[in-house]
């Protein structure tokens, strides 16, 4: 086997990815991409507990104890590709994108940030590397960093909203052994290609690692879930709405939905003056705060299991309350009445939104589901009131609102009515969705549920 792998990773969708000064855009260089593979490595391994998930993660990548591991060679000049002309997303539109790339769009001081342009039809934004095995790293682990790569150019991204979207890399050209999905020319030969791909890489999953249940890492398992949309293609200009490109049309395919459940679950954009309903979440957190403090079930809210911290502002009363991450150390002084303003910690969401393109300028919107134990040990959910500094702790999150994004009808709660319309529409999930495909491993492999 070969004990170098040379790729080019073509950018195609924008991405924020901010240097020392996070308002200036900056490219892919080698440390960004070796924790990036090392990220979609450990997605390899459900198995392991994190002692041993470390060990075997610095022998094939390195560590200041035991010396470099693969090296990553750039061939190409790191460039920018400044995107002059990105757009401004409107959140009183309805756009989708505006809440997908939300927290990345301006720095702290609301400067507008500057983001990478895509490639396009006319200017392709490649970075090409050479990635090379270390003496120490054996032949099955170098399979592993093949297998890392393809999972990150399937699934993966980089810069600042990457799980949702932003920054999505492509492998151009093939990786040994392993389906080309870019040659694909339609939404169902993607879905075969994947899954194949997800075969090959985990071949027995289900005879070992399946039986393990979930690992303590983000990871492949019995639960993760893998939605893949229909082809999108350019959307021309029509009155007022400017020119769409192909992978801004895909990801807000996804991104809708998405947007739709979380607006569900909370509120809309001045619902009280619209005379709209409130969600489950909302109306949780307005009785957790008249009280004082939390309801006897001390259950955080459904969307407290796509990320934490998750923020509440009440523009109406001026309150503002956090669904936090306390560390071990905030849990001490919070019990003992010092409480922390914001926790320390926080937890990334499960969900990864990408858009692959394919033959023809087609654009295909993929959402997978990584799921992983909900904390470590010591760690916990707290409600923090800003107002009035009290906290209170909660318990974990239910996966609820995931099987809701799927469309899983068993994971849909009572509280959700089937006449229920957000958007004009009802809220079906991507399983209810035309042309959608919602595939989920089983015990015979990577099945398409119906």
């Amino acid at each position: 086997m070969p004990r170098s792998l040379p790729i080019t990773l073509e950018l195609i969708t924008p991405a924020y990815a901010g240097g020392a000064d996070v308002a200036k855009t900056d490219g892919l260089r080698p440390p960004t991409l070796k924790a990036l593979l090392r990220f979609w490595w450990r997605t390899l391994h459900p198995e392991m507990p994190p002692d041993d998930l470390f060990k075997a993660e610095e022998k094939i990548f390195g560590s200041t104890g035991v010396g470099q591991g693969i090296r990553i060679v750039p061939l190409s000049p790191i460039q920018p590709n400044v995107d002059d002309n990105a757009p401004q997303y409107n959140v009183h539109d309805g756009d989708s994108l505006f809440f997908m790339a939300f927290g990345a769009l301006t720095d702290q001081n609301r400067t507008r940030r500057e983001r990478i342009a895509a490639s396009t039809g006319y200017r392709a934004v490649r970075y090409k590397f050479k990635l090379v095995a270390s003496v120490k790293c054996t032949d099955r682990e170098w399979t592993e960093v093949h297998h890392a790569v393809w999972l990150l150019t399937t699934f993966g991204g980089f810069g600042s909203r990457s799980r949702r979207g932003f920054g999505g890399l492509q492998v151009f050209g093939i990786i040994p052994g392993m389906p080309d999905i870019g040659a694909c020319t339609t939404a169902e030969a993607v879905t075969d290609a994947i899954l194949r791909g997800l075969s090959l890489v985990f071949p027995t999953l289900q005879a070992g690692q399946l039986a393990r249940g979930l690992g303590h890492h983000a990871s492949f398992s019995a639960r993760t879930s893998l939605a893949i949309g229909p082809c999108s293609v350019r959307q021309a200009a029509r009155g007022r709405t400017p020119e769409k490109p192909g992978w801004e049309v895909a990801l807000d395919a996804a991104g809708r939905t998405y947007a739709d459940l979380r607006r569900l679950l909370g509120t809309t954009y001045e619902h009280a003056k619209n005379g709209q309903e409130v969600g489950p979440d909302f109306d949780r957190t307005v009785k957790y705060l008249k009280l004082a403090g939390p309801l006897p079930t001390n259950q955080p809210t459904f969307g407290s299991y796509f990320g934490l911290p998750h923020n509440y502002h009440f523009s109406s009363s001026g309150q503002r309350c956090y669904y936090e991450v306390f560390t071990p150390k905030d849990v001490v002084n919070a019990r003992t009445g010092r409480p922390p303003k914001h926790g320390a910690g926080r937890r990334a969401s499960p969900i990864f939104f990408k858009v692959i393109r394919i033959a023809n300028s087609q654009y295909v919107p993929i959402v997978l589901f990584l799921p992983s134990r909900n904390l470590g040990a010591g760690y916990e959910v707290w409600l923090v009131d800003e107002g009035s500094g009290g906290a209170w702790p909660l318990s974990q999150a239910p996966d609820t609102a995931v099987g809701m994004l799927f469309g899983n009808k068993s994971n849909i709660p009572r509280w959700l009515p089937p006449s229920t319309t957000l958007v004009h529409r009802p809220f079906v999930g991507y399983r209810g969705l035309a042309n959608w495909r919602v595939a989920q491993f089983t015990t015979s492999g990577w099945e398409i549920r119906p």
